[in-house]
């Protein structure tokens, strides 16, 4: 079986759901089909070297990897981010009714 490869672009989408919107690692590890202890991975080498982090994939594996729609980072990462970010604005919401309610 070939190892599966993902774009420098779709590590660091998946690197910013986990640090800076607060997925899990299990959550994201679902909804993007990568298993856990990779994404660890990469939010290590990210935070250890964020410059160098997951140099550029050599052009023959990128254009299959562009070619594979579940390893492009555009149409699942921003759905994810859109599905979280419609999350967040629901909890605030209902945390907002609750506070004015109780006022």
């Amino acid at each position: 079986m070939e190892r599966r490869k993902f774009t420098r672009e779709f590590k660091l989408e998946a690197v910013r759901l986990i640090k800076n919107r607060g997925v899990s690692y299990v959550q994201a590890s679902q909804d993007l089909s990568v298993h856990t202890s990779q994404l660890r991975d990469w939010v290590k080498k990210f935070s250890d070297d964020p410059q160098h982090a997951f140099p550029s994939i050599r052009a023959g594996a990128r254009r299959e990897a562009e070619s594979c729609p579940r390893r492009s980072s555009s149409p699942i990462l921003q759905n994810m981010i859109f599905r979280y970010t419609q999350d967040v604005v629901w909890r605030l919401e209902r945390l907002g009714a609750a506070s004015d309610s109780s006022s």
